[in-house]
């Protein structure tokens, strides 16, 4: 894996299904929606230097649509690579569908 420097973009949607796992989470532990959050941050961080880092979203056989695993947490990036870019598209529930109008 090659090492690189790249801009990581978060989209207003992953951003809202972020809050909205903190929210669900912080329910029961706020210390644990915390933690969860900044892990979900800090992976994402690492994209800028290795983001074909993730496995290719098996539901879409798309090779620039990727995804990495938070717990059970899935956060699905698309990787341009001419443009040096990560778009973070969504995180969600490994257990949901996976459903592109999440991502809209």
């Amino acid at each position: 894996m090659v090492e690189v420097n790249v801009k990581v973009v978060w989209t207003d949607q992953a951003i809202k299904q972020v809050n909205q796992i903190a929210e669900y989470i912080a329910l029961e532990s706020s210390n644990q929606a915390h933690r969860i959050v900044k892990l979900i941050f800090d992976t994402t961080k690492r994209l800028e230097k290795f983001p074909e880092v993730g496995a290719v979203v098996p539901e879409l056989e798309d090779q620039t649509i990727r995804e990495v695993l938070v717990y059970s947490y899935r956060i699905i990036y698309q990787w341009f690579k001419k443009d040096r870019e990560v778009r973070v598209l969504g995180v969600i529930h490994a257990a949901r569908l996976l459903n592109w109008d999440l991502f809209r």
